[in-house]
């Protein structure tokens, strides 16, 4: 979906299967060929590769930034058709660099390794702004910069339905610095939040019993973590069974007895 008044798309939304072998996503090397624009859109809503170089070069040193991928360019690699069909200007959005790599960058990654292991994934990511301007301004063609980006997931697993989502701030600095006093500070957040934020309502269409009871309710895990920098994660404890430590309580008596009758 577009928005003519930002000149920015709001969302994009995809579907992820797990192939035969993760190395299926590999296939294509990515290779950024971005288009100017796209054929549905007047030529004036068209951001083009001139407008990011002419915003670099007035604040490279203050806020750079990256074509970031509204749908990530990792989750279509299968094909140099699949690859290309994202590399559209009118489907990227103004993000800094440092979170668009180092931020954004590992979570799809973390995504798409956690998607290999359900039936079907779905993907909803766009730009958020807090308020009625955008506070890191516009490209000369009037895009909104956005404040800060949002990635919704919802896992599929036989008849197991989860969705988490994901906010971070769109900032110069992943971890907080003298530039930016919070940094990225990548969160998870629930389904009522994000549709607050972006007007939005997502994955409205399931209607399974339980997902409605849960659908505010965070996963509670660390695996969206992974790489990410600054946040561990951490691994989960092993827990013996009740049954496990009886046993092992009772082979340590048999051998104290065994100890003192001998």
């Amino acid at each position: 979906m577009f928005d003519v008044a930002k000149v920015s798309p709001l969302y994009t939304m995809l579907e992820v299967q797990p192939p035969v072998n993760i190395e299926e996503f590999k296939k294509v090397k990515r290779k950024d060929n971005f288009t100017s624009g796209d054929v549905s859109l007047p030529d004036e809503l068209c951001t083009t590769e001139k407008h990011y170089a002419n915003w670099n070069k007035k604040h490279k040193k203050t806020f750079p930034i990256d074509k970031g991928h509204s749908a990530g360019s990792q989750f279509r690699r299968r094909d140099w058709t699949e690859q290309s069909d994202i590399d559209t200007l009118a489907g990227v959005t103004p993000e800094a660099s440092a979170t668009n790599r180092n931020c954004k960058g590992p979570l799809e990654t973390a995504i798409l390794k956690r998607a290999m292991t359900k039936t079907h994934t779905y993907l909803v990511q766009g730009p958020v702004w807090y308020g009625l301007k955008p506070k890191h301004g516009k490209l000369e063609n009037g895009q909104w910069i956005p404040d800060a980006l949002f990635i919704s997931t919802l896992f599929l697993h036989n008849k197991s339905v989860k969705s988490w989502t994901f906010l971070m701030e769109n900032a110069v600095s992943v971890l907080p610095s003298e530039q930016d006093e919070v940094g990225a500070n990548l969160r998870e957040i629930s389904l009522d939040e994000i549709e607050l934020l972006t007007g939005l309502y997502l994955w409205g269409n399931v209607r399974a019993a339980k997902f409605k009871q849960r659908r505010n309710k965070l996963s509670g895990g660390t695996w969206w973590k992974e790489g990410q920098p600054g946040l561990k994660k951490t691994k989960a404890k092993k827990v013996k069974s009740k049954k496990a430590k009886t046993k092992k309580a009772k082979s340590k008596k048999a051998k104290v007895t065994k100890a003192k009758t001998g």
